[in-house]
C-alpha cells in the first residue's frame, strides 16, 4: 500500500502520542473516568475521522466551530442516556440533521462522522446530568491536544500538494484542448 509522503503514518503518530496522553490526563490526572473517556474518544476523532482542507486559519476556524458543536452533542447525548426510546429517537434526528447538514457545507460534512462519534458516545455511556462537565472537559482535553497535534506536529499537508498537482494537470489538459480546437478551425 503506498502512502507518499507518509500521511497516514503520521496521523498514526499523532494518535498514538495524543490518544494515551488526553486519557492518562483525565484518569491520572484528574481522576475522572468521563474525562477520560471523553479525551480518548475526542482525540481519536479529532484526529484520525477528520482532515480538514483549506489555509491554516480556516481550519483552525472549523476545528474551533467543531468543538463547539461537539460539546452540544455530548451535551444532550447524556441527556439522552437513560432512556432507551428517547436515545433511539434522539439519535435518528440527530443523526439525520448532521448528516443532512453536511449538504449545506464540505466542512461540516467532514465533521459529521465526529459529530455522530460524540453524540453516540454520550448516549451509550449513562451518565448523570452532573457529569456532563467532566465530559466537556474530557472533549477539552481532546481539543487542545489534537489540534496542538495537528499544527504542530507534521504540519505539512500532503493533500494540498495534490491538489496543486491536479491543478496544474488539468491547465495543461485544457491548454492541450484549446490547442487542438485551434488547429482545428485552422
Amino acid at each position: 500500500i503506498s502512502d507518499p509522503g507518509r500521511f497516514a503514518l503520521k496521523n498514526a503518530v499523532r494518535a498514538a502520542i495524543v490518544v494515551p496522553a488526553a486519557f492518562a490526563v483525565g484518569l491520572e490526572v484528574f481522576d475522572l473516568p468521563q474525562m477520560a473517556l471523553f479525551a480518548a474518544f475526542g482525540s481519536v476523532g479529532l484526529l484520525i475521522f477528520v482532515d480538514f482542507g483549506g489555509i491554516r486559519a480556516v481550519r483552525f476556524a472549523a476545528y474551533v466551530a467543531l468543538l463547539l458543536v461537539g460539546s452540544l452533542t455530548i451535551s444532550l447525548g447524556t441527556l439522552c442516556s437513560h432512556d432507551t426510546v428517547v436515545a433511539v429517537v434522539a439519535m435518528a434526528i440527530v443523526g439525520f440533521g448532521i448528516l443532512f447538514a453536511g449538504v449545506i457545507d464540505g466542512y461540516i460534512a467532514a465533521a459529521s462522522l465526529v459529530l455522530i462519534l460524540t453524540f453516540v458516545i454520550a448516549m451509550m455511556v449513562p451518565a448523570d446530568f452532573a457529569e456532563i462537565p467532566h465530559r466537556l472537559a474530557g472533549w477539552g482535553v481532546a481539543g487542545l491536544f489534537s489540534v496542538a497535534a495537528i499544527f504542530c506536529l507534521w504540519p505539512g499537508r500532503p493533500p494540498d500538494q495534490l491538489r496543486r498537482g491536479a491543478a496544474a494537470a488539468i491547465e495543461r489538459l485544457a491548454e492541450l484542448v484549446e490547442a487542438m480546437a485551434a488547429a482545428r478551425a485552422a
